[in-house]
């Protein structure tokens, strides 16, 4: 991890002004699940609110950000794919949004206790309007966090076509498809997140990697396209299967969505688990 001098060059000053950029991202937010967060203009409204900002994104979603104050290590993957924003996309400011009173203060301060650096930030705090349901005979889209995906011009629109999928509540984090394709910490906090949904009734989960992803090394880390379809879908295939394991009433797809430059032009589904 770099330094924390070096991040502060990154971060720039907390109270430099937040400009939209045309070749990337300056902003992360982190939020929850909830399907009416992502499909009813919560998070830009929030944006525009807080930071008067209305482009990309690195997004961290979870089910629970309250769930997720209960364990370090939880908390400490969150800290740290903050940090991996700063350092990949020049992150410079985080909206925490949360639709628990009070929980975007404590997740600001125990993140910040777990990554000093990230203090350097220029953060702001929101509370969401809580829906009245959360939806839960909508599925579950597990992602990653790259500001590429989400948002009006992420792969959303393309569901529909890929999955026959309209509405979806999401969850992102760092290289997710790739990282639960092995055991760790960051497998063993998704696995306790979605324990959330899956006790309440939750009976669909797609998980979606994407080419350039960072945590593989982008497109330069394979030898071709074709070497790198190889290598996500095999990582889908072993996160797919660790899911089923663990949620054997659950019903598990995986697919990969195309990233060209900064636009994302495809969503293909691969093997199906059910």
């Amino acid at each position: 991890m770099k330094s924390t001098t070096e991040l502060r060059k990154i971060a720039r000053s907390k109270h430099a002004a937040v400009t939209k950029i045309a070749d990337g991202c300056s902003m992360t937010v982190v939020t929850e699940s909830a399907a009416t967060i992502h499909h009813d203009d919560m998070i830009t409204s929030a944006l525009t609110r807080s930071f008067n900002y209305d482009a990309h994104y690195d997004l961290l979603a979870v089910p629970s950000l309250r769930e997720l104050l209960k364990s370090n290590d939880h908390i400490q993957i969150l800290a740290n794919d903050v940090m991996t924003a700063v350092s990949l996309h020049h992150v410079e400011s985080l909206l925490i949004a949360s639709m628990s009173t009070g929980c975007a203060a404590q997740i600001r301060r125990r993140i910040t206790q777990a990554c000093p650096a990230i203090r350097n930030m220029h953060i702001r705090e929101t509370t969401l309007e809580r829906p009245r349901n959360l939806e839960l005979h909508e599925p579950l889209v597990l992602t990653c966090m790259d500001w590429r995906l989400h948002g009006a011009n992420g792969f959303r629109s393309m569901m529909q076509g890929a999955f026959a999928v309209e509405r979806f509540a999401l969850m992102s984090t760092a290289g997710a498809g790739k990282e639960l394709g092995h055991t760790g910490a960051r497998a063993n906090m998704v696995l306790s997140q979605l324990s959330r949904f899956a006790n309440a009734g939750l009976e669909r989960v797609i998980v979606l990697s994407h080419t350039d992803c960072g945590k593989y090394g982008g497109n330069a880390a394979f030898a071709d396209d074709h070497a790198q379809c190889v290598g996500l879908t095999s990582d889908l295939g072993n996160a797919a299967k660790l899911l089923r394991e663990k949620f054997p009433k659950i019903r598990f797809e995986t697919g990969i969505i195309r990233c060209h430059g900064h636009d994302v032009t495809g969503v293909e589904p691969t093997t199906h688990h059910h």
